[in-house]
């Protein structure tokens, strides 16, 4: 399990990195992501998400979307 929504942005290419060296080939994301999907109600963004999900791919890092149904928003 992999929550890049709770890390500054400028730490996933050193998580990623750890994940190489630690052997992991295949991380699981968004479950708990709802809050960043929609920063406020009405207003969606993925932007982050499409971000990471591909540099995971570049890594060779498969990926496992999960649905974030656990965290709906507060609002």
């Amino acid at each position: 399990a992999y929550y890049p929504e709770d890390w500054a942005e400028e730490q996933i290419d050193y998580d990623i990195s750890m994940m190489k060296k630690a052997g992991i080939t295949c991380a699981r994301i968004g479950e708990f992501a709802w809050r960043k999907m929609e920063p406020e109600r009405g207003r969606d963004d993925f932007k982050w998400l499409h971000d990471v999900v591909d540099r995971l791919g570049e890594a060779g890092i498969s990926v496992v979307m999960g649905t974030p149904t656990a965290t709906p928003p507060i609002t």
